[in-house]
């Protein structure tokens, strides 16, 4: 069954593909649904680059067997233990409806704005402009604002520096390029409060709640510090996603390149752990110390490029990210699926093509009041 699986999921060779197909149709139901897990778990690890036949395999029949029950092999325990017939966007394949689906009704987000907040108190709403726009405060310019990118004025030791708070709403991402040229990408929902400009020596710092990638300029003499209201994160120049949503228990730290130290607020930096490129450092109110572990860091930065990757992941949780995602309210009456493990990739996907799926893989119905959203 294990060559039968990878021939068919390789499609090297059409003719070889064609006779598995046909050996896979006479097969018994239960690999028949081994199939059909296998393919959307093998689509959701082509996605993040992990091409490893002989260890998905393993991995997949590890997981089936571990939640397998003793009791015969019915339809509706294969969708409990498998969770796999969520659709997958952008990946050309649909494994469960090779139709065009129906489009549910227009669903219309919050539409919000993105507030500079001064350090006086003063605001000003973002715009996106479609040209480079200058941006003033009192008469000085401060940056230059275009397409979605705010980019801070260059370092000057004359300038003594001020705070500035970007607030950026459910529905949208913004980039900001500071002053010493780190670039920072800030997903929905996310705070950032930072400097207009860095002091010659000293810690570079920025506050974070919500989620950010951050591109550190290196400077060996100016660690670049985010605080989060769990963990503080150090570096001298290197790329990491920092995830720390006030409303939700987990604080991520996850780390693509160079070096990082990460350590929890009361302990100053003094008793850091040092995190290598794949490592996730993760906090919850539970939890006395940082748990470190090796990921695959495409499942957190994949955002940043208007891309939703879940693996294995709570339908709760789900639900959380298609809110913050497109700005809208979901009320789920389908409680029980909040605790299920789903795996389903979004490319460049609108709202109402994640609806119609939803609905059409899991029969579940929904209406649309604005931007709130029903699931019964």
């Amino acid at each position: 069954m294990k060559k039968k699986l990878i021939a068919y999921l390789s499609d090297k060779e059409f003719s070889t593909k064609k006779k598995v197909q046909d050996r896979i149709i006479h097969s018994s139901k239960k690999e028949q649904k081994l199939v059909e897990y296998y393919k959307l778990n093998y689509q959701i690890l082509l996605a993040t680059e992990d091409l490893d036949d002989k260890r998905i395999y393993s991995d997949i029949i590890k997981e089936i067997e571990s939640k397998e029950k003793p009791t015969p092999w019915y339809f509706s325990t294969w969708l409990n233990i498998a969770a796999s017939l969520i659709f997958l966007i952008g990946l050309g394949s649909m494994y469960f409806n090779q139709s065009t689906p129906s489009i549910p009704l227009n669903v219309a987000p919050k539409l919000d704005d993105i507030v500079l907040i001064f350090e006086d108190g003063s605001q000003e709403i973002l715009s996106n402009p479609t040209n480079e726009t200058s941006l003033f405060k009192n008469g000085k310019k401060i940056g230059s604002l275009s397409n979605e990118q705010l980019a801070l004025q260059k370092e000057d030791s004359k300038e003594y520096p001020t705070s500035q708070t970007l607030k950026i709403p459910y529905g949208k991402q913004f980039k900001l390029i500071l002053s010493d040229g780190s670039q920072v990408y800030l997903n929905a929902g996310t705070t950032l409060t930072y400097p207009t400009t860095f002091n010659t020596s000293g810690n570079r710092e920025l506050f974070l709640d919500g989620e950010a990638y951050f591109e550190v300029t290196h400077d060996s003499k100016r660690p670049f510090v985010v605080h989060t209201s769990t963990m503080d994160v150090a570096v001298l120049g290197t790329e990491f996603n920092v995830s720390s949503y006030p409303l939700e228990t987990n604080k991520e730290v996850v780390l693509v390149s160079g070096k990082v130290a990460v350590s929890l607020p009361d302990n100053h930096l003094k008793k850091s752990n040092i995190l290598n490129p794949g490592d996730k450092a993760s906090h919850s109110n539970s939890q006395q110390a940082l748990e470190i572990t090796k990921v695959d860091t495409r499942l957190y930065t994949a955002w940043k490029e208007n891309e939703l990757i879940f693996k294995n992941t709570a339908f709760g949780t789900i639900i959380k990210r298609l809110e913050r995602h497109y700005n809208v309210t979901i009320i789920n009456h389908k409680e029980h699926l909040n605790n299920e493990y789903f795996s389903a990739r979004f490319k460049n996907a609108s709202i109402e093509e994640v609806l119609s799926y939803l609905a059409e893989s899991y029969q579940l119905k929904y209406t649309v009041d604005g931007h709130q959203i029903t699931i019964n």
